[in-house]
Formats: C-alpha cells, structure tokens, sequence
C-alpha cells in the first residue's frame, strides 16, 4: 500500500515545488527584471 502511495506524494512535492518556484521567479522578475533574470541565468549556468 505504502509503496502505491510514495511514488504519488513525490509527484505531488515536484509538482508543486514546480508551481511555486514558476510563481516566485515571475513574480521577481516583474518586480525588478536585473535580479531575476541574473538568477535565472545563474540557476541555468550550474545546469
């Protein structure tokens, strides 16, 4: 039973890890544009 449900509760966690971090990266780049996007392009770097 356990075994079913992880799989889907580390879905849940990436998925919304994934909408949260979208939110906030457009939120800072709207807010002030040269942070955002000099962390955006430093998150990509270590890629």
């Amino acid at each position: 039973m356990c075994a079913d449900i992880l799989p889907l509760i580390e879905i849940h966690i990436i998925y919304w890890t994934t909408v949260v971090f979208y939110w906030y990266f457009r939120y800072r780049i709207s807010l002030n544009k040269s942070p955002g996007v000099y962390f955006l392009k430093w998150y990509l770097d270590l890629e």
